[in-house]
């Protein structure tokens, strides 16, 4: 049909050696309260068409995709019903102003809703289930929203390409085989999303400044996967994930004011370099916070009760300040060089913190009811101004040489408040009280204030 001005009304089709309905540059159209079931090809076929409103049909069970709409702007599709078609529940192509709400969209053997070149695409208050791959797709999008849908039992649940500045925000997202959302591109926000048992990742993006706020992702693989740049994860709810709850390759990334619990192995992995990870609240995580790079800031984290470390670091120049770190095996674990530790409260570990490397600054931290209190294996390191009490054994103990450990505090240590074994070591205006053994130094050239 090529026309304007039309009311395509009450049809019923079936059995159709072609498509159901098809309209070609047709105008100001309604097409509503039409049935279209069992057709060769498409439910639905529009072309070249503005103004269009599409509601209350049902299109199943057709041998290809239940609408195809190509190069349309200002319409809606609203409350229809697309069930068991052989493509795309939906399929839209050039696509500008356009609102998908209401829309009852399963058991499609491609995906839910595909979409290809669209801007200012609105999907609303949908529910998209048992879709056998996407529940919504979308490439090469741009300021599109995917707002207020329930999606399930889908292969990835929402799965964005070429992706810019697109809002998704408040979607349910449960069980998806692979992905729950999978995006893309830059300058994408993702908010108030509640994403639950995902196979493989509750969030994999792949980009530079997209924004991941306030989701409440659990009992995923890894809950977010991020690929990219200068993108900000915030205030997210993280429980237990089985690998990771938020891993991150890249650069100047923020990770803050997270609540990350109960992940079997990292709370925070980040590799790169640049990264501030802040405020974040951790708790019964095999690793709490896990960076291999350069120049990371970990600040004000609280880390209680990490089985193997809470704060784990192989790199150089990391900066990890104030943090408040309690309960179980290491609180921070270091490998590297020119790394500064400082500010941060370590209470009942067996190592506060242990130094694999040379060059590293220990500084004005407290450690309290540790078995260690400062483990150091390098040269070159130093250890100023810390509080250390109530160690089970020694307060710092060190191995190597040309190390320097000044004006610390140490007071009720089990053993030692300072065993130094190696040469060129400077012990100076250390105070040490209450403990059995004060100082004891192994080793040549060492000298002590």
């Amino acid at each position: 049909m090529k026309s304007n001005n039309n009311i395509l009304s009450g049809n019923i089709v079936k059995n159709s050696f072609l498509g159901g309905i098809s309209l070609y540059e047709s105008n100001n159209t309604i097409i509503w309260n039409n049935t279209v079931e069992n057709s060769k090809y498409e439910g639905i076929d529009v072309g070249e068409s503005n103004k269009l409103n599409i509601s209350n049909n049902i299109l199943r069970n057709n041998g290809k995709d239940g609408i195809v709409i190509v190069d349309c702007r200002n319409s809606i599709i609203i409350n229809n019903s697309f069930e068991n078609n052989k493509g795309n529940g939906i399929s839209i192509q050039d696509i500008k102003n356009m609102d998908l709400n209401w829309n009852n969209i399963r058991n499609n053997s491609q995906n839910g809703i595909l979409s290809y070149v669209s801007n200012n695409l609105t999907i609303n208050s949908n529910l998209i289930e048992s879709n056998n791959k996407a529940g919504v797709k979308l490439e090469t999008s741009k300021n599109d929203i995917v707002i207020n849908n329930s999606i399930k039992n889908n292969s990835n649940g929402i799965y964005i390409i070429a992706a810019n500045q697109n809002k998704i925000n408040n979607n349910k997202i449960n069980n998806s085989n692979k992905s729950g959302i999978l995006i893309e591109g830059k300058g994408n926000i993702i908010k108030f999303n509640i994403i639950n048992g995902s196979s493989s990742y509750g969030f994999f993006v792949e980009g530079s400044s997209n924004l991941l706020s306030e989701n409440n992702i659990s009992k995923n693989k890894i809950a977010i996967k991020l690929i990219g740049n200068s993108n900000n994860i915030s205030r997210n709810k993280v429980l237990k994930s089985i690998t990771s709850s938020i891993s991150v390759e890249g650069w100047r990334n923020v990770i803050k004011l997270n609540i990350i619990k109960d992940s079997e192995n990292y709370g925070v992995q980040i590799v790169g370099g640049n990264n501030s990870i802040n405020n974040n609240n951790l708790s019964k995580n095999k690793v709490g916070i896990d960076v291999k790079g350069k120049e990371n800031k970990l600040s004000s984290n609280k880390i209680i009760t990490s089985n193997l470390y809470s704060i784990n670091i192989k790199g150089n120049k990391n900066k990890i300040k104030n943090n408040d770190i309690k309960l179980k095996n290491i609180g921070i674990n270091i490998k590297g060089n020119k790394n500064q530790v400082n500010e941060n409260k370590i209470n009942n570990v067996k190592i506060g913190v242990y130094i694999n490397g040379d060059k590293n600054l220990i500084f004005t931290n407290k450690f309290y009811l540790n078995v260690y209190g400062v483990y150091i294996k390098g040269k070159l390191n130093n250890i100023t101004k810390n509080i250390v009490n109530n160690s089970k054994f020694h307060g710092i103990e060190v191995k190597g040489n040309k190390n320097y450990i000044k004006r610390n505090v140490m007071e009720k240590n089990k053993h030692h408040g300072i065993k130094v074994n190696g040469k060129e070591n400077i012990i100076i205006k250390n105070k040490i009280s209450k403990t059995k053994r004060s100082i004891l130094v192994i080793g040549t050239k060492n000298s002590i204030k």
